[in-house]
């Protein structure tokens, strides 16, 4: 008996051993002691310093971070599902560092999805396609990138428990049995539990899954319903102490900064269908700031299509069924990852809040690993070691394998501590602006209106002493403090004061802290601005106490979540403790109902298949970490510190002997208005310096007038200030051409600046440069087919002035408001012609003082004379641009700002519009301008 089950276990074992070693080439970038690089992964590992702290001092299920923020506390822990670090928590029992538990729980969360894929579809298309899938899922793209360059550790979890969901929905509607009511509740509750943009999508999915199979049942269909909504009901119940409080209190936070436009607007993250099926780029070692692939590959499309067709052909039933809700599913997500279901994000409110459509990529990544695997059933399997079953499915798993070698390189962390510190997170939010360990600051309470540059508390963390979070610097002559304690979510201090005042603590105030003087409650007051606990002390001595306390909906949701493991405890284990129980579960569950699997099944991986499959996994290994981690291949490329590999134009333009220009990726050289020019650049940083520069790319004719332009703040949103002296950075511009832009040739020229002064980095030893910017190339503009709408033109102040030689002005958008001394003022002037013109025209700009005399004037051809006005036809539309010079010494004042229209002999061309339009003797007044200090 021992010993069959012991054969029995080891056969069991062996496929999810299998699949862990063909997992390792994905996971072999965690097996180290520095961290990814990641987007995320310092906000996890902060939240995990958190967490073990707060266990440590004995809050075991905490909703407040007191240490978050730099100590003024965060409730990051009300509104982020806490299971995925409470499961990493666990590893800290093999007396690893912070840094070392969190790169196995990254590792194990990859193995362990493969495995239950493996066990969800191996129980519907057998081991062949349930090892095909599971390498699939953990070699996905989406999912690759989610860990290794995103860091995100919730992500990475719920990808375990997808599967594992659906496996044992799957065996409830099929069998009734209770183990499986029990698996599913727990694996619900435990998915709502791990992140919420994956319930988001994977809820609907999972709806979808159960109600198509329990709607094809033949027969206890409205048993198999009661069984799977008890299930859902009482999952969500389990989590409900999580889920009501947060939805709950959505008021109390800032939601609306991670939705802010137009960078975390969804309308500008909708992924075009050649992304989806291009491959993953090659990997560049010395890349700062890579892309995101927002692919699904076409080595797993490839294998999706051909399953689909060839199942459909095979039309087992049973398989058709999950084939058809995968396919069906697949071409949601995708749908719901382009620009047309726009409509569909624009009418679900709560979707806005998933901020990127390529979240759906993680349910694509599911439905795509079971469309994957399912090629394996295509084919005959014998009792062959090579059948043909097999050899499709071992030729498959290395091709997707191989196929994602690009994406196991990611950068790494240099300097981090294996066991950083609250100093270290405090370091963290200043360097990088981010708001307790979100990008956004979403979860900030409503009461903090503004964001500290620094705090009073950073001392005590960096001497190690006792947070004393009562404000000393706010108390009145006369207070004395003669005690103090202060523990993670409550405060205690004992004071004596002559006279009444407010108390101010240097912590958030948030609903849930309850202040206490002499043990009777009385009302926090919120700082003004700030939002720190404030508390009225009345003049004497008192004991003034603070605790973070549940509020009713807390109170609520845990007796909910009580009564619903009461539910499953009764419906799970009733039947072993009392006769009456046992009949109330008889009557909801099949309870000695078998799992039976269906005919033409194909048997397990035998021994020798599972050594192949273990070879193919070492070999694939050994190939990256002799061959490809070493050498630049297809895979990955190097940088050797000069040259980047794949740029187009490469350069060596020194800015201020502070960044190098490398080289840039040219744009198309002839375009129309309204065309968008792609551009990247390549810049490489000299030296190590402290400033944050942006860049800019602009289009400008020979005078300098800029037609077009695109800064970015942070160069390829990567702050100058990181950048490491052996890497590069990509900096792509997308830049518009405006409509109305007169046809001619232009300059695309490029540069830096710092933001906060203006000044421009120097062009140093090269000829191709004016004011800091150097001159990439020349860019051809033709003439547009149509002229542009009016609104297209986007005019800032329209006029509609019509003057006697047939030219109307539009209107005018000016850079500013205002004048800036040794700057440029620019202007551009919509013009429409209403007839041919016969002789060339020229625009005056004057500027008049308060005293009505010319302080300044400028006169110009239209583009500089680069499109005379007798070329312009009929109801053509053409933007004029002036860029007009204000000294240093320029004097401050109020101007009025004019125009007047001359002829070629410089004379005024009449106005025909009604004199009282704020025209006279030929010059039209624009608007009131000033000119500071």
């Amino acid at each position: 008996m021992i010993r069959t089950r012991l054969k029995n276990a080891a056969l069991c074992a062996r496929a999810p051993i299998i699949i862990c070693l063909l997992g390792l080439p994905a996971s072999w970038p965690l097996w180290k002691s520095s961290l990814p690089r990641s987007f995320d992964g310092l906000f996890h590992l902060y939240r995990l310093l958190e967490l073990r702290h707060l266990l440590g001092q004995g809050t075991l299920f905490p909703r407040w971070a007191p240490d978050l923020f730099f100590g003024y506390g965060y409730p990051i822990f009300e509104y982020v599902p806490a299971l995925p670090y409470y499961l990493t928590e666990i590893l800290h029992v093999l007396g690893l560092s912070l840094i070392q538990t969190l790169l196995l729980s990254f590792a194990l969360s990859l193995l362990a999805s493969g495995v239950a894929m493996y066990f969800f579809v191996e129980d519907i298309f057998g081991p062949k396609a349930g090892m095909l899938s599971a390498v699939a899922y953990m070699y996905a793209p989406f999912h690759l990138y989610d860990i290794l360059f995103r860091g995100h550790l919730p992500g990475a979890w719920s990808m375990v428990l997808y599967p594992l969901v659906l496996w044992s929905f799957r065996r409830l509607i099929e069998t009734g049995a209770t183990r499986y009511f029990m698996a599913g509740t727990l694996l619900f509750a435990a998915s709502i539990l791990t992140h919420n943009p994956a319930s988001l999508t994977f809820i609907p999915f999972l709806t979808f899954f159960v109600v198509v199979l329990i709607s094809l049942k033949a027969q206890e269909r409205a048993s198999a319903a009661t069984r799977t909504a008890i299930a859902v009901l009482v999952g969500a119940g389990l989590a409900a102490f999580f889920w009501v409080p947060a939805l709950s209190h959505r008021q109390f936070v800032q939601l609306d900064r991670m939705i802010t436009p137009p960078d975390l607007d969804y309308h500008t993250h909708f992924v075009s269908p050649g992304e989806l099926l291009a491959p993953s780029p090659t990997a560049d070692t010395g890349l700062m700031n890579p892309g995101v692939p927002n692919n699904l590959g076409p080595v797993f499309v490839s294998l999706s299509v051909v399953s689909v067709v060839g199942l459909w052909r095979h039309r087992r039933s049973h398989e058709l069924v999950h084939l058809s809700i995968s396919m069906v599913s697949l071409a949601v997500v995708v749908f719901m990852l382009l620009p047309q279901s726009a409509f569909v994000w624009e009418n679900l409110p709560l979707l806005k809040y998933l901020v990127f459509p390529h979240r759906f990529l993680r349910l694509g990544s599911l439905v795509v690993a079971i469309l994957c695997g399912t090629v394996a059933r295509l084919f005959p399997d014998n009792n062959r070691t090579f059948s043909p079953s097999f050899a499709v499915t071992i030729i498959s798993i290395a091709m997707i394998i191989v196929s994602t070698f690009s994406l196991l390189y990611p950068p790494l962390y240099r300097d981090l501590p294996l066991n950083p510190s609250f100093v270290h997170m405090m370091e963290f939010e200043r360097r990088t602006g981010t708001i307790g360990t979100t990008s956004f600051g979403e979860y900030l309470p409503i009461w903090a209106e503004w964001i500290p540059s620094n705090s009073p508390l950073e001392p005590m963390y960096r001497s190690s002493a006792t947070i004393e979070r009562l404000d000393l610097a706010s108390l009145p002559l006369g207070v004395r403090v003669t005690s103090a304690q202060y523990e993670p979510t409550s405060m205690t201090v004992r004071l004596a004061t002559p006279g009444s005042f407010q108390a101010t603590f240097n912590s958030l105030y948030f609903p849930g802290w309850q202040a206490y003087v002499d043990g009777q409650k009385t009302s926090i007051t919120p700082t003004h601005g700030q939002g720190l606990i404030s508390v009225l002390v009345p003049a004497g001595e008192h004991v003034v106490r603070l605790r973070f306390e549940d509020l009713p909906v807390h109170t609520l949701s845990k007796l909910i979540t009580g009564l619903s493991a009461m539910v499953l405890v009764l419906l799970g284990l009733g039947p072993v403790l009392t006769p009456s129980l046992a009949r109330l579960a008889n009557s909801v569950f099949e309870t000695r109902c078998t799992f039976a699997r269906q005919k033409g099944r194909p048997d397990r991986v035998n021994g020798q298949q599972g050594v192949v499959l273990a070879l193919i996994a070492i070999t694939l290994l050994g190939l990256k970490v002799a061959c490809i981690d070493r050498y630049a291949t297809w895979f990955k490329k190097d940088f050797d510190g000069s040259q980047v590999a794949g740029a187009h134009t490469p350069l060596q333009v020194n800015f201020g002997d502070q960044i190098t220009l490398l080289g840039y990726d040219p744009p198309s050289a002839d375009l129309h208005p309204g065309d968008t020019l792609s551009l990247n650049l390549y810049w490489k940083a000299r030296q190590s310096f402290t400033t944050d520069y942006s860049t800019f790319a602009h289009l400008a004719d020979e005078e300098m007038n800029i037609y077009a332009q695109k800064d970015s703040l942070n160069p390829g949103r990567y702050p100058t200030r990181y950048w490491e002296l052996d890497e590069y950075n990509k900096d792509p511009h997308q830049i518009v051409v405006p409509p109305g832009t007169p046809p001619g040739k232009y300059l695309l020229g490029v540069g830096l600046y710092n933001p906060v002064t203006l000044t421009r980095l120097p062009v140093i030893g090269q000829e191709q440069h004016q004011a800091g910017m150097y001159f990439l190339q020349d860019i051809t503009i033709f003439k547009g087919d149509r002229p542009p709408s009016i609104e297209a033109l986007g005019i800032q102040e329209r006029v509609t002035m019509d003057f006697d030689n047939g030219m109307t002005l539009l209107g005018y958008t000016a850079e500013r408001d205002h004048l800036i001394r040794g700057d440029f003022y620019r202007l551009a002037l919509f013009w429409r012609a209403r007839k041919p013109l016969d002789s060339n025209y020229s625009v005056a700009i004057r500027l008049l003082n308060q005293d009505d005399e010319v302080a300044l004037d400028h006169s110009a051809e239209p583009s500089a004379g680069r499109y005379p006005t007798r070329l312009w036809e009929e109801g053509e539309i053409v933007r004029d641009n002036h860029s007009i010079w204000i000294g240093k010494d320029f004097p401050p004042s109020n101007y009025v700002l004019q125009l007047a229209l001359l002829d070629s002999h410089e004379k005024k061309v009449p106005v025909t519009t009604a004199a009282d339009a704020g025209v006279l003797d030929g010059w039209l007044e624009l608007a009131a301008i000033g000119a500071g200090d």
